[in-house]
């Protein structure tokens, strides 16, 4: 993996390239959050429970420093570098790398607290990606989870920009990016004031694509 420079100037490594966010969008994470919280804290979450609320602090209790430090010992575990994929992702992504197109990951796995080792979170995220999907990745940054994706989506000419969050779809959208939508659980259509395109998978995204090409 390339380093790139943050500078002034947008540019794009490759012409054919896709911002994408991880997380719901390449793999299915909850299983794997999941599990790891019955095998290591025996802590039982239902899938409505989780439909409730996103975060995780709202499902174990205490402070949320105390829910941030569970997460970091799942991002540096095994776990973090077993998550499966969406078999939509698996399905259509061998095509499009295939077609020339190539990838960079933005995703908010960071915590913001220094007992997290983003090293080792960049290099098990790095390893989940690529043993799903090869050697597709221009790059890959980890962002905090309450940092702004803006500081990464700026530097790029428009191009495609893949998320499940409403909120950072339209980030990506206000740059100029083409932003599409994976729709979640967490989906809300009065929340789309752009009217962005939504997917229910990787086989629509590739339609949206292909019709803009």
């Amino acid at each position: 993996m390339s380093a790139l420079k943050k500078t002034k100037t947008r540019f794009l490594p490759h012409k054919k390239t896709i911002l994408t966010d991880i997380d719901g969008v390449l793999l299915e994470f909850l299983p794997s959050l999941n599990q790891f919280l019955r095998e290591e804290k025996n802590i039982h979450i239902s899938l409505e429970q989780w439909q409730k609320s996103y975060w995780l602090h709202d499902h174990i209790g205490g402070t949320e420093q105390m829910s941030r430090r569970v997460f970091i010992e799942f991002s540096h575990s095994r776990y973090f570098r077993e998550i499966p994929a969406k078999k939509c992702a698996l399905d259509v992504i061998a095509k499009l790398k295939d077609d020339g197109w190539r990838f960079i990951g933005i995703t908010a796995a960071g915590q913001d607290n220094p007992e997290q080792d983003l090293g080792l979170v960049k290099r098990n995220r790095l390893d989940n990606l690529e043993h799903h999907f090869g050697n597709v990745f221009e790059d890959l940054f980890i962002t905090q989870h309450n940092q702004c994706k803006s500081d990464h989506l700026k530097y790029y000419e428009p191009t495609w920009w893949i998320e499940d969050s409403v909120n950072n779809a339209h980030i990506g959208h206000a740059h100029g990016h083409n932003a599409i939508i994976m729709k979640s659980m967490y989906y809300r259509e009065e929340d789309n004031k752009e009217n962005l395109p939504v997917a229910e998978s990787w086989h629509c995204i590739d339609r949206f694509i292909k019709q803009a090409s």
